[in-house]
């Protein structure tokens, strides 16, 4: 059966989404591009 990986997300406000992921989730900040994009991960989904 076909597993969803990654997913991305649109938001006015990335630091508090991000936190929220970190926090609820226990997701781990892997990378940044720029301003503009926070990378999670759990090990297995991916969060952009």
């Amino acid at each position: 059966m076909a597993k969803i990986k990654h997913i991305a997300l649109t938001t006015h406000n990335l630091e508090h989404v991000a936190s929220f992921y970190k926090e609820v989730f226990g997701m781990a900040e892997v990378g940044r591009g720029g301003n503009t994009h926070i990378y999670l991960s759990d090990g297995d989904l991916n969060l952009t």
